[in-house]
């Protein structure tokens, strides 16, 4: 004989909110600037199978990695957008971190640095941490939009991502 049980349909839970803190160690060397984004995710009320961020312009893909990162891919215009896929569904507290690079063309000249940015999200704070890995000189030349941090008050999600004595958070 055959037997079979009826599966009680899900309700639906409607979209899941994700919340996310970027933490951001911009490393800068003799020959590179490299980026680290501790991408702090966390999903309420549902589910969520990938992400995507944009990366910094200018900046170079070095590595995505992370509990369940699937094959990424970049996409859109210039290839800015990474697609980070989960090879489950996710939900709370988790981080993913994405590294990339840009060299510097000449010495002494400058970079800028756009940040990292998760698209649809309810909400997206984040900080952002220099470091230099090089003898040489570095002046942080513009801060429009961000608030300087106290030392003594760096996240440690933040503090964890440096190397080197920090020149400013």
């Amino acid at each position: 004989g055959l037997s079979w049980n009826a599966v009680e349909p899900e309700r639906a839970k409607g979209p899941a909110k994700v919340y996310a803190t970027v933490h951001q160690l911009l490393s800068v060397q003799d020959d590179a600037v490299r980026a680290t984004a501790r991408v702090e995710l966390d999903v309420l009320q549902n589910t969520i199978n990938n992400f995507s961020i944009v990366l910094p312009e200018g900046y170079t893909l070095l590595d995505v990695t992370g509990d369940a990162v699937g094959e990424w891919k970049k996409r859109g215009e210039g290839e800015r957008t990474l697609f980070v896929p989960f090879s489950y569904a996710r939900k709370g507290r988790f981080t993913v971190d994405v590294r990339v690079e840009r060299a510097f063309k000449d010495a002494g000249g400058a970079l800028p640095f756009d940040g990292f940015r998760v698209l649809d999200v309810v909400r997206e704070s984040g900080d952002l941490l220099i470091e230099k890995t090089t003898n040489g000189e570095v002046t942080v030349a513009e801060t429009a939009g961000l608030t300087r941090l106290d030392p003594r008050e760096t996240p440690p999600a933040l503090s964890a991502l440096a190397s080197q004595t920090y020149l400013d958070a």
